[in-house]
């Protein structure tokens, strides 16, 4: 869904905003968030639809889009120890 909109039009869209809006939260909450807690505050700050497109909907994909990744998993060799940069 994301895909769909076009880059000079991020600032103005309020379906990638909403999209955004939605991972944030579910990532935020962790263990906590269910996609019904996720959909209820949903529509309770954006109504059923944005853009034309069910609220329902985007919700479960971006729900259904987020994967965990372990990173206890990865382990790091001695010879790519890097220096951290700062920005």
């Amino acid at each position: 869904m994301a895909s769909l909109v076009g880059s000079n039009e991020a600032s103005q869209n309020p379906l990638q905003g909403f999209i955004i809006h939605s991972a944030f939260l579910r990532l935020y909450l962790g263990s906590r968030a269910s996609q019904a807690a996720i959909l209820k505050l949903a529509e309770s700050l954006y109504g059923t639809a944005v853009d034309g497109i069910q609220v329902s909907t985007i919700v479960g994909r971006v729900w259904d889009g987020i994967v965990q990744v372990d990173l206890s998993t990865i382990t790091v060799e001695p010879n790519d120890a890097r220096t951290p940069e700062r920005f």
